[in-house]
Formats: structure tokens, sequence, C-alpha cells
């Protein structure tokens, strides 16, 4: 009997030796593949000029990386989580980098590879867009993509989930991304769509006494000073899209209201008396299409489409006079 001990406690020895050795073995792999991805994901921070967090619940554990840079005014992140060990293909590991617009609104579109997502009704490739991406309305997704995104969704080596919501924009793709170009190239595409009307806003600021403010605690805005006037240029999301509005604090309670203004000034609806001053209701055919609408406190004048220079000066100067701080004998004096 004293002999079969010896031999057991050999052979169980040799076993738990085993089975911690493998243990260890198998803990080093994971620790060096999550290590290279974590560095690459580092690198691509310190490129970019953001941060990169990472959480991991045990040394088996799967590790998670957060990525959060500003691009060009725009707060972008990027996710993913980095299984113990390498995975394979078609195991359901992603990455994702996702930004709010910076208008606070935005297109909404929605684009997936080819092949991947089931034909519906009316869908189609979408033209002079990469070949591996498909959508069911094409110029949606044409409408949010400047020719800088199309550039860099251009560069993608792989196919990629493209969506806007209206007030975000996310893309996603297949695996846990390792290349630090992709992923750069992937933060700034989100960026740049995520900026989609900012510029167009900015160039505003070219009005006489005009200034661009885009950390206002409302969002981004143009502010317009005439005399002790202030009219406010900013963008909204008005029926899941993004509209321009001109907008006025005035001095009086207005009453709510809303009237549609046609091209050649021509109004649809009725307007309160006393709102604007008839020696500016000329004015009414240079800002047209648009819509005037009393938000109790506020006049705001909006477009659908963007408005041209000749179109926000005339907006300013018809809304300037009921301005609170005016002065002027403007709307309810």
């Amino acid at each position: 009997m004293g002999l079969e001990w010896i031999v057991i406690s050999l052979a169980v020895g040799a076993l738990l030796g085993g089975t911690a050795l493998a243990g260890l073995s198998q803990k080093a792999k994971a620790t060096t593949w999550q290590d290279e991805i974590e560095a690459r994901w580092r690198e691509a921070a310190e490129r970019l000029g953001g941060r990169l967090d990472v959480a991991a619940s045990g040394a088996l554990a799967p590790r998670r990386l957060h990525l959060v840079a500003t691009l060009e005014d725009v707060e972008v992140s990027a996710r993913a989580t980095v299984p113990a060990t390498a995975p394979g293909p078609g195991l359901g590991s992603y990455t994702e980098a996702r930004a709010r617009y910076l208008l606070g609104a935005g297109p909404t579109f929605e684009a997936h590879p080819r092949g991947r997502h089931p034909h519906e009704d009316g869908e189609q490739s979408l033209p002079e867009r990469p070949a591996h991406l498909e959508s069911v309305d094409p110029d949606a997704l044409g409408v949010a993509l400047s020719p800088q995104a199309r550039a860099l969704l251009d560069g993608m080596p792989h196919g990629v989930d493209l969506e806007g919501d209206g007030a975000r924009v996310r893309l996603r793709w297949d695996g846990t991304e390792r290349r630090v170009d992709v992923l750069e190239r992937a933060m700034r595409l989100v960026a740049t769509l995520a900026r989609h009307g900012a510029d167009h806003l900015r160039d505003l600021a070219r009005l006489d006494g005009a200034r661009w403010e885009p950390r206002d605690a409302r969002g981004p805005r143009v502010r317009v000073r005439r005399g002790q006037a202030e009219v406010s240029l900013r963008v909204r999301r008005v029926d899941g899209a993004a509209a321009t509005f001109a907008i006025v604090e005035t001095r009086h309670e207005v009453p709510r209201f809303q009237v549609e203004i046609a091209a050649d000034g021509t109004l649809d609806g009725e307007l309160p008396e006393g709102v604007l001053d008839p020696s500016f209701a000329h004015h009414l055919g240079r800002v047209g299409p648009a819509v005037l609408r009393g938000e109790g406190d506020a006049v705001a004048l909006g477009w659908r489409a963007p408005p041209t220079e000749l179109q926000a000066e005339a907006a300013v100067t018809l809304l300037a006079p009921i301005s609170k701080g005016s002065g002027a004998q403007g709307a309810f004096r």
C-alpha cells in the first residue's frame, strides 16, 4: 500500500503540475494578445490626441477598450472588447466608433456591407459609393457623405455598418481592430460625418456683427449683434431632420403661431398683429421659402434647407428690431 500511495501521489502531482503549467501558459498567451491590442489602441490615442480607458475583470477575462478623442470640435469614442485569445473569424467580436452630431441634429441614413442584410423592396447599391456597401436609401447617404467623408470611407479595408439616426453617427465593423491606421481613419470618418452642416453654419459668421461660437451651452451657434439687438443662428432637429433657425428673444411674451413664408414673401397662415414692424415686411421676400414661428419668449425663422448668406442676412434684419435688447419699437412694443 505504501508503494501504491507513492505512485498515486506522484501521478497526481504530475497532473496538477501540468495543469498549473498549462494555466500559466494560457494566461501568458492571453496577456500577450491583449497587451498587443491595447498597445496599438494606445498608439492610436496618442496620434489622435485622445485617451484610452481599459477595463478588465480578471487575467483570463475579456479586456474592454474605450478610446475618446476630440477631432474638429467633435468628441468621438471607439470601443472594442479584446477576448482572452485571438478569436477566429465570425466569432462575434466587433469594433464601434460613434459621435453625436456637432450641431445637435443631422441626417438620418443607413448602409451595410453588401450581402449581409436581406434585400428589401427598393434596396439598391450606392451609386459612386464603396462597392462593399448597400442601402435602402442611397440619396439619404449621399446627403451625409461629404467628399472628405467619401474618401475616408473608401479607404476602409473592410465592410462597415454605417448609421445616422438624426442625433448621432455610428460606425461598426466585425473584429477587434488591430491596425492603428484603420482605427484612426474610422474615428476621423465619424468626426467628419458628425460635423455635417457645421462648416456651412460657421460660414454665416461672415455676416456683419456675427461671431462663431462652437461651444455655446445650447450647442454651436452664430451670434449676430446689431447694436443692442442679438440674433442667434443655430440648427435644431425638427420632425427627425436638421433645420437651421434664426432666433431672437423678445421683450414681451409672444403668442404661439406658425406661418409659412413662400419664396416671393407671401404668407400662408395668420401672423399675429404686432409681431413684425410693417416697415421691415419687405424683407420677407428675401428669406423664403421659410417658416416663421412664435415660441412664447422668442420668434424663430427657420429653413428646411441650409440658408444662403442673403437669406440669413434678411432674417437678421427682420428679427433684430424685436430683440429684447434692441430698444426699437418693433413687435409687441
